[in-house]
């Protein structure tokens, strides 16, 4: 019965690829043809309104002072959002490079006067779009496992809607210095908008906190002056391995917040944090 068993998800993970891999040959012929007669690798479409999707990660190395060193931490970030603003081309803007996306950005940063090293992969901000198509039918077959595996409310990978699962293992809300926390920000046309927002941490043994909040100003605020600190209402989830909410109203410059205890063992900590506008426009991707 398992070797039957194995044998029908094999099955199901080597159709899915083979499918996959088909429509996507002609889709990478086609972005190859474009990017040469652009002379840029970033999508570049006219339509009044489309899905854009912006995916990148941040590897966060730990320097001796924080209580993680030397552990790490990997943020995977997926933001699906409806753009309705024309992307640029290189000829209107020569800051763009020309080789593909950032693939290593390092900065060293302080938080509460310890330092750690950030290292972006891949991160463009939200003016270009960089398609992956390895990572992209990763995507669509780790969603289908994880719908399976009730990680996720629904198959499909766009989505932000992880399951609800509380962490048993409290942190120190109190003290500020004994975490670390991480800015995630959102890509919108709109004004005022709404999101989907899901965070999951994959180490069992601990939690995190997320808040959906008006600006990176607000992480400053997290780590200085309790007081100042402000989120969303209704739009925070406080020691959870796994969260999904939706926010309403939210500004341009807003974005997720999420704090982790400053405890780490593992080597490498993996958090992935997914974001889906809402707003009134919505179709396949």
């Amino acid at each position: 019965m398992i070797k039957f068993s194995l044998m029908i998800i094999a099955f199901f993970v080597l159709s899915t690829f083979f499918a996959f891999t088909s429509s996507i040959s002609d889709d990478s012929t086609a972005f190859a043809e474009q990017s040469k007669k652009k002379k840029s690798v970033y999508i570049q479409n006219n339509d009044e309104s489309q899905i854009q999707v912006n995916k990148y990660a941040n590897y966060v190395h730990f320097q001796p002072e924080w209580n993680s060193y030397p552990s790490n931490l990997l943020f995977d970030v997926t933001n699906t959002w409806n753009r309705t603003s024309t992307i640029v081309s290189d000829s209107e803007n020569t800051t763009t490079p020309k080789a593909g996306a950032l693939t290593h950005v390092n900065l060293l940063h302080y938080l509460d006067n310890k330092p750690y090293l950030e290292v972006q992969y891949d991160y463009l901000g939200c003016n270009y779009q960089w398609i992956h198509y390895a990572k992209y039918s990763a995507d669509i077959l780790s969603s289908k496992l994880d719908f399976a595996a009730g990680k996720q409310l629904d198959s499909d990978h766009s989505s932000a809607l992880f399951s609800l699962i509380p962490s048993n293992v409290n942190h120190d809300k109190t003290n500020p210095a004994s975490v670390y926390s991480q800015f995630i920000p959102i890509c919108t046309s709109q004004d005022s908008t709404s999101f989907e927002f899901g965070v999951r941490i994959d180490d069992k043994e601990k939690g995190f906190d997320v808040y959906f909040v008006d600006s990176k100003d607000q992480r400053s605020n997290y780590h200085s002056d309790s007081e100042e600190f402000v989120y969303y209402p209704g739009c925070a989830g406080i020691n959870y391995q796994s969260f999904s909410g939706t926010c309403h109203g939210v500004d341009k410059a807003s974005g997720l917040l999420v704090v982790i205890p400053d405890n780490l063992d593992k080597p490498l900590t993996k958090v992935y944090v997914k974001l889906k506008e809402i707003s009134s426009f919505s179709k396949e991707l």
